[in-house]
């Protein structure tokens, strides 16, 4: 009940938590991994996923050396609660990229994943699995792990999920621009942010944007915390954006 200030979390434990070595597999999904769930069986967190606002799970690989999807030829991948091979990683929902995918961050750019740049520099890609169609994760599958100098290493968090969904106060509300006052008849004013009704499978997420968002190079800046750079907020204080954490159930910012 504290884990998501306020919002009640039901978590799930299984028996493939811990950091997993991952060497020996050559051949694509060779290595495979049975997730075993504690006291519930998949069709009885399918039906805990469907009375759910949002459910998620962490999945991390560190590879040296060992590639991961690789541009429609993946040689790891998770299968989902009804046995599909899913060729996506945490932080993404696209096909052949993981989340570095997603925001043009990864090692090599011609890849979708830190991974798959395939050098002998221990990397990783690591992120959030968010489809309630999907989750939880059934199996892990490796490869490219046979050589001297490949190796993987896999973790799976806990399976979590939100507390059921909650009447909105008005059923008929819209995605799109709102001046909220989270301080309600306090000294802050009233901003205006993005609202989104259908980013977390029902559950209303307040945007907020930045100057800052953009991938920028960082170069020629030895000493440590010699690069800076200030983060401004549109159309908000801190202090506004401090009362609007305090009356919200979760805030995240992706890094």
């Amino acid at each position: 009940m504290t884990e998501k200030n306020g919002v009640g979390v039901t978590v799930i434990s299984h028996d493939s938590e811990n950091r997993t070595k991952v060497k020996g597999y050559e051949n694509p999904g060779t290595y495979t991994r049975d997730v075993n769930y504690t006291g519930a069986r998949l069709s009885q967190l399918a039906s805990l996923t469907e009375v759910s606002s949002h459910c998620e799970q962490f999945i991390k690989y560190e590879c040296h050396s060992s590639v991961l999807l690789s541009n429609n030829y993946p040689n790891g991948w998770w299968v989902s609660r009804n046995s599909t091979k899913m060729t996506y990683w945490g932080g993404a929902s696209v096909n052949d990229k993981c989340g570095c995918g997603m925001n043009n961050s990864c090692a090599d750019p011609s890849y979708g994943c830190n991974c798959d740049k395939n050098d002998e520099v221990w990397r990783e890609d690591s992120g959030l699995l968010t489809d309630r169609t999907k989750l939880p994760v059934k199996q892990l599958k490796f490869g490219d792990t046979g050589e001297s100098w490949e190796i993987g290493f896999h973790t799976l968090g806990k399976f979590k999920c939100y507390a059921p969904y909650l009447k909105k106060s008005d059923p008929t509300a819209k995605s799109g621009n709102y001046i909220i006052d989270p301080d309600g008849e306090g000294c802050q004013e009233g901003f205006s942010v993005y609202c989104d009704i259908t980013d977390k499978n029902g559950v209303d997420v307040t945007v907020i944007s930045h100057h800052r968002e953009s991938r920028k190079h960082v170069t020629g800046y030895e000493r440590p915390g010699s690069y800076s750079r200030a983060i401004l907020y549109r159309g908000a204080s801190f202090s506004q954006l401090t009362n609007l954490t305090s009356v919200s159930s979760h805030c995240e910012q992706f890094k």
